[in-house]
């Protein structure tokens, strides 16, 4: 059963509510602009004066990068924007158009008026461009001289995350940022700013660093900005849902072949928020056994629990919470249970005993062999019905004491 609230947001989803700009006009530089067409839509494919961009910037902020599937990166040394900088610092800036990969925006349509040199465009974004745009707009005074070549292209809905993912190759683009534009993200980091407890949900590289200091208080607590990067809770709730080794050795494919098992289009936001509650459990517990085997000179518990550990961890905390609780209990579950302190001491009484079982688990699934088989029981999601089996042992002869079963706490 599903309740109304989530119907509602997955309509909004299916509705396709936008946050893109809905009209703008930019002028464009005269007698340099022809347009284009093919099976892609309409496109112009102008020289663009990097005052426009700047403008653009300077009115719509961040929004214009509604669709970018990253925010700007800073100009650390030797980054590409720090040398966007200095060409724009240098006399060399009268070259900006030859050095620079320019800057594609999509839309839903445009109007060419090639008089006045000026395109309108309906419902649009950058999609490619970003660090040149804020660059440019970092560096205003000095960027009177310099020309940008700029695509806007109007392009059925279908075609942009191809045209996303393939304007923005140059700079190797990772599954999970072409997934942060999906709406299925968007809902949950729009659920996540939903009190009690808040969490920014993080989509896209830069983007924490554009909050403002207001913006940064919503989500502090405890003297701690309460953020959720969407692609470690991705490595998370694959672990969670029975992928651990995916998770740990094969990231890319939980935003491929596994995003739909991952994020199911029903995907509650409790449910991420109390994986992402016993992925904090595991780290403090895995962290403390590390640091035990460590001291005692445990060699290949250490390095079971450093390679992959806290995930791991987590699916034998999802195993176990539902051999207490019932296999739905999560469907049940209410935001303000999941955020509570309660649930985070709960949670880490799980992942005490789940470390425990694991490494036992996995010393037996490497048998004498040690260190040396280690990897390969690692390498594959083959294995985990082997882990799978291991835990349920372990909970048949611990559940014959039922006081022990009473003793970890129902969530």
């Amino acid at each position: 059963m599903i309740d109304l609230p989530l119907l509602e947001a997955i309509h909004r989803e299916a509705a396709g509510e936008d946050t893109r700009i809905p009209e703008a006009t930019i002028k464009l530089k005269r007698e340099q602009f022809f347009p284009q067409e093919g099976s892609y839509g309409q496109a112009v494919v102008a020289t663009l004066p990097a005052e426009e961009l700047c403008r653009l910037r300077s009115d719509h902020g961040d929004e214009l990068f509604a669709r970018n599937v990253r925010l700007f990166l800073g100009t650390r040394i030797g980054g590409v924007n720090a040398g966007i900088r200095d060409t724009l610092s240098s006399g060399d800036r009268t070259n900006f158009w030859a050095y620079n990969n320019g800057v594609t925006f999509v839309c839903d349509s445009f109007k060419l008026d090639s008089d006045q040199a000026t395109l309108r465009l309906s419902n649009f974004s950058i999609v490619n461009g970003c660090q040149t745009t804020v660059s440019l707009g970092n560096a205003a005074s000095a960027s009177a001289d310099a020309e940008v070549l700029a695509r806007f292209i109007a392009a059925p809905p279908r075609l942009i995350d191809s045209i996303i993912f393939y304007t923005n190759s140059q700079t190797p683009i990772r599954g999970w940022e072409l997934r942060s534009q999906d709406r299925l993200q968007k809902r949950l980091q729009s659920e996540m700013t939903d009190e009690p407890n808040r969490y920014y949900y993080a989509l896209r590289r830069g983007e924490v660093r554009t909050l403002n200091p207001d913006e940064l208080g919503k989500f502090t607590r405890d003297g701690r900005f309460h953020v959720i990067p969407h692609d470690m809770l991705a490595q998370f709730l694959a672990a969670f849902h029975g992928l651990p080794y995916v998770a740990y050795k094969d990231k890319g494919k939980i935003f491929s072949v596994h995003y739909e098992a991952v994020f199911p289009p029903d995907l509650r936001v409790e449910e991420a928020l109390l994986t992402w509650r016993a992925s904090e459990a595991a780290d403090r517990v895995v962290s403390e056994a590390l640091k035990r085997a460590l001291d005692q000179g445990e060699e290949l518990d250490s390095v079971i629990l450093k390679r992959g550990g806290k995930l791991f961890t987590v699916a034998v905390i999802s195993q176990m919470l539902s051999l207490r609780n019932g296999p739905n209990f999560i469907n049940k579950l209410e935001r303000e249970v999941v955020t509570s302190k309660a649930t985070l001491d709960r949670l880490a009484t799980y992942a005490n005993v789940a470390v425990v079982w694991y490494v036992r688990a996995t010393r037996q699934m490497v048998g004498e062999q040690g260190l040396q088989r280690l990897s390969a029981v690692l390498r594959t999601q083959d294995t985990y019905p082997q882990l799978r089996k291991a835990i349920d042992e372990e909970w048949r002869v611990q559940s014959i004491d039922q006081s022990w079963v009473k003793s970890l706490p129902q969530i």
